[in-house]
């Protein structure tokens, strides 16, 4: 389980209702909070972001959390689903660079543009799932106000299932792979 000792710093708030539950309103609080969630995960990590903000996402703490869960389990895997890929193909994101030097741990995907049952286009919150136990939620693209739950099976469960569904439809982004020599 996690120390929530460590999360005693300004932009995260305790819940009244929940022990695993975190509030945050600002970068730093959800980066330490996702960072924390990710490193916790033992199986398998999912992360959905429109386009993968390089204000959370290239974040030491993030990449870093990402490389040791990559690391810690022959059978650990990480998926990256992103809505659109073009700024990932005019920057160089360093949680890119992580997934091409450990191609068969962390896959990255992208939904294709013509994509849009039900409208799920208009999904815009980042969210992580770990372990189909542990939740980040980022409600909006233009606010850092979201939650970290460490033991939220039901909701994970689900955001993993919505996940899997984005997945199977989803496509290589050729643009970013790696030529292996």
């Amino acid at each position: 389980m996690v120390n929530t000792e460590e999360f005693n710093i300004e932009g995260i708030t305790p819940s009244q209702t929940s022990e695993s539950l975190f509030l945050t309103e600002d970068v730093n609080g959800l980066i330490s909070l996702s960072s924390a969630l990710v490193q916790n995960a033992s199986r398998h990590v999912a992360i959905y972001s429109p386009e993968l903000d390089i204000n959370l996402f290239a974040n030491t703490a993030i990449v870093d959390a990402c490389s040791a869960f990559a690391r810690s389990d022959r059978n650990a895997t990480l998926r990256i689903l992103v809505n659109n890929s073009r700024p990932l193909l005019e920057i160089s994101h360093p949680l890119i660079r992580l997934q091409q030097r450990l191609s068969d741990k962390i896959q990255l995907r992208c939904l294709p543009k013509d994509f849009d049952p039900e409208n799920i286009h208009h999904l815009n919150r980042t969210f992580i799932v770990a372990d189909d136990v542990g939740l980040m939620v980022q409600h909006s693209p233009e606010s850092w106000r979201g939650f970290v739950n460490f033991d939220e099976k039901p909701k994970a469960k689900e955001f993993e299932q919505h996940f899997s569904l984005l997945w199977r439809h989803s496509e290589a982004i050729i643009e970013l792979q790696r030529l292996g020599l």
